[in-house]
């Protein structure tokens, strides 16, 4: 599924929706590989009384007023936790890094759980890579890139789903 930004017929505009289309994905133990690719804030924000939200009235420019940032929940975070069984593909932006600082940056989701792989690009040298624990693939051609993201997804996905998962205080059995 898309948010509203990549598909204007998406009903996904806000963290809150992205979440709750994540969790019927999480529910369905068709689902073998979730790649998350939406790019959502890093902060939740409170502008004077105003909160963040699809449906925010608009700021007036009028008069000052004072912006308040709190960290976002990181969704790609829960997918492994609650379902380790799913092959996840994260992404991870940067601006400027050099080849080592991306595979750094990228590793690092890998090394926490979060990611099976993570297809690494930067917003300024646009180098692009995918990175994975064992290695990683270089390529300055983003078509060679996603042709070799998408074997590598096709790989991973015939394995056997684990049994059950307790998700949300519900006990899921798989029938399979």
């Amino acid at each position: 599924e898309l948010t509203k930004m990549a598909d204007p017929c998406s009903e996904i505009i806000t963290s809150e929706d992205l979440w709750d289309s994540l969790t019927d994905h999480l529910l369905d133990w068709d689902v073998k590989c979730i790649v998350m690719s939406a790019a959502i804030c890093d902060y939740n924000a409170e502008v004077g009384n105003v909160h963040s939200g699809a449906h925010a009235d608009r700021l007036s420019s009028a008069e000052s007023i004072d912006i308040h940032c709190t960290p976002a929940d990181k969704l790609i975070s829960h997918i492994k936790q609650l379902r380790p069984d799913i092959y996840v593909v994260g992404f991870k932006t940067t601006t400027n890094a050099s080849i080592q600082e991306m595979e750094d940056k990228a590793r690092k989701q890998i090394d926490a759980g979060i990611s099976d792989v993570v297809l690494a690009n930067d917003t300024v040298t646009r180098n692009n890579m995918i990175v994975t624990k064992t290695r990683q693939v270089n390529s300055d051609v983003r078509n060679r890139i996603v042709a070799t993201l998408a074997e590598m997804i096709d790989d991973k996905v015939q394995y056997a789903h684990i049994r059950e998962v307790n998700f949300s205080g519900r006990v899921l059995r798989n029938a399979n």
